[in-house]
């Protein structure tokens, strides 16, 4: 339990678009949360879904850019109303960004290359966060709880890579690690542990 909110931007909520919201979407969603005060409701998010357009990928820096400039816009609304930060869902309600058979390059490139580039973009993820608010919290409803069932059984590193390339959850390890790898002094990365 936290004393405060999760909400949804009228402008959008999945991140992971090949084309960015429009800044405008966010001008009155940035007001009414600027004029919104609360003394008991201190620890407040706005929540961005990791879903992705059809054909969105990882590797390809113009879909990147559509989805930083939606990072910014997404920590931009929080900062504008006082919030914490972002409420990340890695729970995909459409395609999925963890999936490495959902890939668009999965024929040509190897799960190992997915893993380290998914773990760069976790990374600008971070820092584009922490540019707009260098304190800011990121609350994911799961980080590796959302795996529990590979960390249940103990198995060496080769078969475990193997195991990831066939989860759902596959390549959310490595965008976590990427925002550790970027998370500066002040800022919080925390797992809801929704399950």
């Amino acid at each position: 339990p936290f004393d405060g909110v999760i909400i949804k931007l009228n402008a959008g909520k999945e991140v992971f678009k090949k084309t960015a919201y429009p800044d405008a979407a966010f001008t009155q969603d940035r007001r009414d949360l600027a004029a919104t005060k609360s003394s008991h409701l201190t620890d407040n998010f706005v929540v961005m879904w990791s879903g992705m357009d059809a054909g969105w990928d990882w590797f390809n820096n113009a879909d990147w850019a559509a989805a930083e400039k939606n990072i910014q816009n997404f920590a931009k609304t929080a900062k504008a109303g006082h919030f914490r930060g972002i409420a990340f869902d890695s729970e995909p309600y459409t395609s999925s960004p963890w999936q490495y058979r959902q890939q668009p390059q999965q024929q040509r490139k190897t799960f190992p290359q997915y893993q380290q580039q998914v773990r760069k973009r976790g990374a600008q993820f971070m820092r584009t966060l922490q540019a707009t608010q260098p304190r800011t919290q990121v609350l994911a409803f799961g980080l590796l709880s959302w795996m529990k069932d590979l960390w249940a059984t103990p198995t060496d590193a080769a078969k475990l890579q193997q195991q990831l390339a066939n989860h759902d959850y596959g390549l959310w390890p490595a965008f976590i690690n990427g925002m550790l790898d970027a998370t500066q002094p002040g800022a919080m990365i925390i797992d809801g542990h929704e399950w």
